[in-house]
């Protein structure tokens, strides 16, 4: 996927740089691969994917190179506990799918999160920026600080579904995000802490 264009971004700060218009040119790739074992029991499936998106080596200059995540569902993507966005990201994804019961399926996944360019932001799942353009002194928050590490973290997710009809299913599911050095350095004076997360959900089609 490959963007040009021009790119207008109000958060940016003070003039000239905020509502300026900036040379946008940026892209990302996704490769994914798995394999179904039709014939074993519980019919296990393994998959392995990588996603990346380009980010800004120089916010503050002429040029906008963030992947622009337009109208995304990320969740079903990059982590289903919606902390990021297919904006200035690596991650590496397994995945596994299980049948033990016909009508009930097992989803586990697995993701790996690293920033593209450590010069940008780490990026919220409605696209929006963490921080500011500044650098953040004393570790007290997000912002642009290029000596960090670039490793943001990782993210387990188990989600269950059973189809109790034709027209309904019940889900539930779990995720954990381990945070990584990058959260860890951020926000070092405010401290921070690995999240957990659980939801059910019921889907009734008429």
């Amino acid at each position: 996927m490959g963007q040009y264009g021009h790119f207008n971004d109000p958060t940016a700060g003070t003039p000239p740089l905020a509502d300026k218009s900036l040379e946008h040119l940026a892209y990302a790739f996704v490769a994914s691969g798995g394999y179904t074992w039709t014939d074993a029991p519980w019919t296990p499936r393994l998959g392995l994917e990588y996603d990346y998106a380009s980010g800004d080596s120089d916010p503050r200059d002429n040029k906008h190179e963030t992947f622009e995540n337009l109208f995304p569902t990320n969740h079903k993507f990059y982590g289903y506990m919606d902390f990021f966005s297919l904006q200035n990201l690596h991650d590496v994804r397994l995945m596994s799918s299980f049948k033990p019961l016909p009508r009930l399926t097992l989803l586990g996944e697995a993701h790996a999160f690293w920033l593209a360019d450590t010069h940008d932001s780490l990026y919220t799942a409605a696209g929006a920026r963490r921080g500011t353009l500044d650098a953040t002194p004393g570790r007290a928050g997000y912002g642009i600080n290029s000596d960090y590490s670039s490793f943001v973290g990782t993210e387990l997710d188990v989600i269950g579904t059973y189809a109790f009809s034709p027209q309904g299913t019940i889900e539930l599911g779990y995720g954990r995000f381990f945070r990584g050095d990058y959260v860890k350095e951020s926000l070092a004076a405010r401290g921070s802490a690995d999240a957990n997360w659980f939801y059910a959900q019921l889907n009734y089609n008429f």
